[in-house]
């Protein structure tokens, strides 16, 4: 695995598994304030909110929404987290239903998994140790791909570790995280041991 400084993993983290419609509407209210504030002083500001906001359209273009927690990026053959209907989540408590919460997790991933095999879709993944154990080597998804560990992690270096808060607060509800936030905060930040993986369709063993 590719050595990078830690800030490097949190903007690829943060970029890679935003939902794209979030990151729409949160470009629109920057670019439209930013707009209001500079567009006498800089004639050209209008032009590059809508430069911008065209290249938010080209890249929803190669975007598929393989299941309710994943998206699939057609350009770059990436899956990442991206939850739509977050209620299914929120409606469950994540540390006293934590079995439940991973349960769901699971399989969204699995239906993800399976419906790109269907399309013959190679997949590049980074991920960590639970989704690699719990999803990846499930049956179901074993039976389907060809799973090539491209990465390792290295226990003893923290350059291969990865924090995923970004995914594990789309799972809690704005309320429960505050008041849970000392316990949210810890196990959110937890870093937790990075996987690359290539995944390749076995289009004979399709269910």
């Amino acid at each position: 695995m590719k050595k990078l400084p830690y800030w490097c993993y949190a903007l690829k983290s943060t970029m890679g598994y935003m939902s794209f419609w979030f990151s729409v509407l949160t470009g629109f209210v920057v670019l439209s304030l930013l707009n209001m504030l500079l567009a006498e002083r800089i004639p050209e500001f209008n032009l590059l909110v809508m430069m911008v906001l065209y290249a938010f359209l080209v890249y929803s273009i190669f975007l598929f929404r393989a299941s309710n927690n994943a998206v699939y990026s057609r350009f770059q053959h990436t899956l990442h987290m991206s939850v739509r209907w977050f209620w299914r989540y929120w409606r469950l408590d994540y540390f006293k239903e934590h079995a439940k919460v991973a349960e769901l997790l699971k399989q969204e991933f699995i239906q993800a998994l399976q419906k790109l095999a269907k399309k013959n879709k190679r997949i590049r993944a980074s991920t960590h140790k639970w989704v690699y154990k719990n999803v990846i080597c499930s049956p179901e998804v074993q039976k389907i791909y060809d799973v090539k560990v491209v990465g390792l992690g290295d226990a003893n270096d923290p350059d291969h570790y990865i924090v995923t808060a970004h995914n594990i607060l789309s799972l809690m509800s704005p309320l429960y995280i505050l008041r849970n936030w000392g316990r949210v905060r810890k196990f959110a930040m937890k870093k937790r041991l990075g996987y690359e993986l290539e995944l390749i369709p076995r289009m004979s063993k399709l269910p």
